[in-house]
């Protein structure tokens, strides 16, 4: 006990015999319970799907029977109330002043005739037969086959169409005595007494009788698998049929005393003759019958057992190859694990410098691959650490220089400022003077918003150079609210673009010049910010091209095109700018004037330095 104890401490196998034990436990059991559960549930499947499909088959059986039976009820035994000649006979055959006189052989012929054509093409039917109140026989069969005169004889059934008033009656077997056979027959049959709708009077009895081809007919297209035994019957157990009946190896009239015999309809299951079998009834709402199907279960999975042995070779075999190609995998898989366990141990002790050869493709050699970059990793790290520390000092170093030259550009404009003063340059020294604002404006980088009156002043600046350039050609009128106060910040650089827009465009290439004006007030919670001017304005297409090229989204780039048109892409991209800044309801606005020239507003929220946009 303890040998076998120590046999199987877990713990002390090796990885590869644990991968092999792992591997057959995960195998041989789901596959053992797997090949369990899926012939039960294969074997239920199949009973349940026989069972679902003799439903159907005794359900099918019924509804031909009602449709056989509802249309003798409909169009057979209802004819002589359409046929006044019809109606004539039988009453006065009925009255009981005919009791001694017999109807002639041309009234038996002229029912005749018409019953056998009703009868057309119905070979299941073997009669069909009106019973006068006195007792005459009028019928489609010829007149050596049947009995002239019949007043019920002996049997039962006779009375009991009597008593049911007019109701119909299924009649099960029975043999009736008015034929004239020399070998009797069993018939099924429909009657009713005959009720003249007008005055309620009794004419008669109609009776249609079937031979049992009538239930034949309908089962004959089923195996004896499919529907096993089968049993026609009505509320009062009575047989109106039976087939297959020989393989109960009891008697009907025994078997009919078992209580599952009572149900309406549904499944059950009951024990006969030692077997267990699977009883499918189904009872008709027009006709009474129930239609009563007895399959022996062993037929119901007979169709699993060549399944059953085919699983067990197939598990067999499964399980064999199972094993052994565990055990092939198991060392597969542990000979790389265990090389990798001597190079871990390896990098524990700081030699970076190891590697493992990663040929396959599954998990093994991913983590053979992550080992060689986790080693190969760790020395770019160390490299790169040292190459941070010195981009971080070269960094530092341009960023003094960044600031050295702007201050080197202001001292080069402040000299030529004072030369120019020097020589009495006036012009030349504003002119180098507004450059100057120019380049501190630009060039600070402190704050993405400013105040307004800072961004006109720049724009008046921008205006001071341009004029010395078109002298009394350009006219600049700049017009700010004074109701906006002195607290309003917007983003650096709006107004530029356009400014440059209505000079290049709309002023430069007349040669009167004109005029430009910019405007900045309050609309509600918006700041409208205009330039506008008084110049050839913009063609339908190239406002069209305008308006298309403000609607792109940001994401999509420029065109070849659309890079070539300066204008329009600084326009676009200011338009960008304010949308990403402050939301889709904001941006530039372009219209056009009703005499000459072009308008464009920045539609901007008023807010203060202070607000989330800052």
């Amino acid at each position: 006990m303890q040998t076998l104890y120590k046999l199987f401490r877990y713990r002390h196998f090796t990885l590869s015999s644990k991968i092999l034990l792992i591997f057959i436990l995960l195998i041989s059991v789901p596959l053992g319970v797997q090949g369990v559960v899926t012939f039960l549930d294969f074997s239920k499947t199949i009973e349940r799907r026989t069972a679902d499909y003799a439903v159907q088959i005794v359900v099918q059986i019924n509804t031909s029977l009602d449709k056989v039976f509802t249309e003798e009820k409909q169009q057979l035994s209802m004819l002589p109330l359409y046929n006044p000649e019809i109606v004539r006979l039988l009453k006065k055959y009925g009255n009981s002043e005919y009791a001694n006189i017999h109807p002639t052989a041309q009234e038996r012929s002229q029912i005749f005739h018409y019953l056998a054509g009703s009868s057309f093409f119905r070979p299941e039917i073997r009669g069909i037969h009106f019973i006068t109140n006195n007792g005459d026989v009028f019928t489609n069969m010829d007149p050596y086959l049947i009995k002239p005169h019949y007043t019920g004889g002996k049997q039962a059934w006779f009375q009991e169409v009597i008593h049911a008033n007019g109701a119909w009656l299924a009649l099960p077997q029975h043999y009736p005595d008015y034929l004239i056979e020399t070998k009797p027959k069993p018939y099924v049959s429909l009657a009713r007494v005959i009720i003249e709708p007008g005055s309620m009077e009794s004419l008669g009895i109609v009776k249609v009788d079937f031979r049992l081809d009538v239930f034949e007919q309908l089962a004959v297209n089923f195996k004896y698998d499919e529907i096993g035994s089968l049993l026609v019957l009505n509320g009062n157990k009575e047989l109106f049929y039976q087939q297959n009946i020989d393989g109960l190896a009891i008697d009907v009239s025994e078997l009919l005393k078992d209580s599952s015999f009572t149900a309406e309809s549904g499944v059950s299951k009951t024990m006969i003759g030692g077997k267990t079998f699977l009883i499918v009834t189904h009872t008709s709402n027009q006709t009474g019958l129930k239609v009563v199907s007895l399959i022996p279960r062993h037929n119901l999975i007979k169709e699993t057992l060549p399944l059953r042995r085919l699983s067990l070779w197939i598990g067999g075999v499964c399980l064999l190859a199972a094993v052994l190609m565990a055990f092939y995998f198991s060392n597969r898989i542990s000979r790389p694990l265990t090389e990798l366990r001597n190079k871990m141990k390896l990098v524990q002790q700081g030699d970076f410098e190891q590697s493992l050869p990663a040929t396959s493709r599954d998990e093994i050699g991913q983590l053979a691959r992550g080992f060689n970059r986790m080693s190969s990793e760790i020395e770019r790290l160390m490299s790169e650490v040292y190459e941070l520390g010195v981009k971080e000092r070269d960094t530092e170093i341009a960023a003094l220089l960044s600031q050295m030259n702007p201050h080197f550009m202001y001292n080069t404009l402040e000299s030529i400022n004072m030369k120019a003063i020097q020589l009495q340059q006036y012009d030349i020294s504003d002119m180098v003077s507004a450059l100057g604002s120019l380049l501190r404006y630009t060039i600070d980088t402190r704050s993405k918003l400013v105040p307004l009156h800072m961004e006109l002043s720049f724009i008046e600046s921008y205006v001071y150079i341009q004029q010395l350039r078109f002298g009394t050609r350009l006219h600049v009128v700049i017009d700010a609210d004074p109701a906006l106060g002195g607290g309003l910040f917007i983003p650096k650089l709006l107004l530029q673009p356009l400014v440059e827009n209505a000079i290049c465009h709309g002023i430069e290439n007349q040669p009167e010049g004109g005029n430009v004006w910019i405007s900045a007030c309050g609309e509600g919670e918006q700041l409208l910010l205009t330039v506008r001017d008084d110049g050839p304005g913009l063609t339908a297409q190239a406002l069209a091209r305008l308006l298309d090229s403000l609607g792109e989204t940001i994401q999509k780039p420029l065109s070849s095109a659309q890079e070539g048109r300066r204008n329009g892409v600084a326009l676009r991209n200011l338009d960008q700018r304010i949308k990403l800044l402050y939301g889709q309801p904001y941006g530039l606005r372009i219209e056009m004037t009703h005499s000459k020239g072009a308008c464009f507003t920045i539609v901007l929220p008023i807010g203060k330095e202070g607000d989330s946009i800052a």
